[in-house]
């Protein structure tokens, strides 16, 4: 079930909204245009340093998404009649049910940037000190639908019911690791910017906001969020590439709670990017003969 504004009535209701599959659907097809650069740095007993940069400009043709249930109702009041075949409704006009179907969206159009930095040195005969950062930067996450209407998800951080996704402006994940004869241990951060729960909405800090639109909502904004995880392994018997090892892992370390407020088709949250476990612990052995 779906809260959807029904543009004939003037209300707002409560429908159930089906996923659906489609027997029309045509290939995707698409052109991917890419450029790339490599640096290395060896700076001898002072480590190794490495850099990487790539740039993605990806157009998918007959991209194949769902539109969401209130994309469909109001397209197809403004006159859309390719998608009024997916909105019921009764003898009064009230609406009944609607279908989120897969459909050939147009056109899907991303582009970014992806950067790696990796820095490793020895420390000692035994000793190795291991620094690493990625990051993706999405600069466009552009859908064009059936009716020409082009939508920028770029920096919706949010995954609304029954609604296409968008992606963070950025995202980061940086680690150091310590390797010591037979102790390794890792501490990982994770970072999500900030950004919209729906681009296609309106929140009181943005302009244009009016308790009097369908678009406009109470929160819109999504704080930047961090996560720290860590984890460490102990090899207690090895003989040549056979070994036993204990290791533990520790994730959402400060036990930080996902914005709540920005419900998903499966979550008060997306769980595609937010951790909905809290704190979890995780102990073990493995055997490698």
């Amino acid at each position: 079930f779906q809260a959807v504004d029904d543009p004939v009535k003037a209300v707002r209701v409560l429908i159930p909204t089906f996923l659906s599959g489609n027997a029309t659907l045509a290939p995707e097809v698409g052109d991917t245009w890419t450029a790339g650069a490599v640096v290395t740095a060896n700076f001898g007993d002072a480590g190794t340093f490495r850099l990487s940069a790539d740039y993605y400009d990806i157009k998918l043709n007959q991209a194949i998404s769902t539109l969401g249930a209130q994309v469909i109702v109001t397209r197809c009041f403004q006159g859309n009649a390719a998608l009024c075949p997916l909105v019921t409704r009764d003898a009064g006009d009230n609406l009944t049910q609607i279908v989120n179907a897969n459909l050939n969206l147009n056109t899907l159009i991303t582009r970014g940037i992806d950067i790696e930095a990796d820095y490793s040195v020895r420390l000692g005969a035994q000793t190795k000190l291991n620094l690493r950062v990625l990051s993706t930067i999405v600069k466009d996450l552009i859908t064009v639908d059936t009716a020409g209407v082009a939508v920028n998800r770029a920096g919706q951080n949010g995954s609304g019911v029954s609604q296409p996704s968008g992606l963070p402006d950025y995202t980061i994940n940086a680690s150091a690791g310590l390797e010591h004869g037979p102790f390794a241990g890792q501490i990982q951060l994770r970072y999500i910017s900030k950004g919209r729960y729906q681009v296609t909405n309106i929140g009181p800090d943005e302009a244009g906001y009016s308790p009097n639109l369908p678009s406009s909502i109470n929160i819109n904004s999504v704080p930047a969020v961090a996560y720290v995880n860590l984890n460490a392994q102990y090899k207690i018997w090895q003989a040549g590439d056979s070994h036993v090892e204990l290791f533990g892992v520790v994730n959402n370390l400060f036990d930080k709670n996902p914005p709540n407020y920005i419900p998903s088709s499966f979550a008060p949250t997306n769980p595609v990017l937010y951790d909905v476990l809290g704190r979890s612990y995780r102990v073990g052995v493995r055997f490698a003969f």
